[in-house]
């Protein structure tokens, strides 16, 4: 029992010393910078995802499954977007979402454009969380970028 205290004391005292390693620029100490793609590169940029949002310059719109009559969706698909310096998409992963709006929104970010950076973050690979509500019917379809991800997604 001693042995377990001591353990646990321990334990306890490394968290409170030891600085997080998780933690990156723009993000919470309890999120990855990027997680766009498994391998980011060492000298992206991480930006929140309020800064995501005001980067966009181009927004393709999405569009609702082929071939559906009486189609009505809406919801919020939360994903990890990765840029090149020049404003592609280079990769991106759907974090969370239903299947109607991930797949629309999967399919529509290869066609989205970033504006890049004029500072000392020029010249380098950017990556961040995006946050989408969206509306999907079979006449309109709306997309709203939000600037984080709503308490009840967590």
């Amino acid at each position: 029992m001693q042995t377990l205290r001591s353990l646990v004391l321990v334990a306890c005292s490394l968290a409170l010393v030891l600085p997080s390693t998780a933690s990156q620029v723009g993000e919470a100490a309890t999120e990855p910078c990027c997680r766009a793609s498994d391998n980011p590169s060492q000298d992206t940029v991480c930006i929140s995802a309020r800064e995501m949002k005001s980067r966009i310059t181009v927004v393709q719109a999405l569009k609702p499954p082929c071939c559906s009559q009486h189609f009505d969706k809406s919801g919020i698909v939360y994903a990890s977007v990765a840029f090149t310096p020049e404003g592609k998409v280079s990769a991106f992963r759907i974090l969370k979402g239903e299947p109607f709006g991930s797949a629309a929104l999967s399919a529509a970010l290869p066609s989205w454009t970033f504006r890049g950076f004029g500072d000392t973050r020029k010249g380098r690979p950017v990556c961040g969380p995006l946050v989408v509500r969206y509306h999907l019917s079979d006449h309109t379809t709306s997309v709203k970028l939000l600037s984080s991800l709503p308490a009840d997604m967590h």
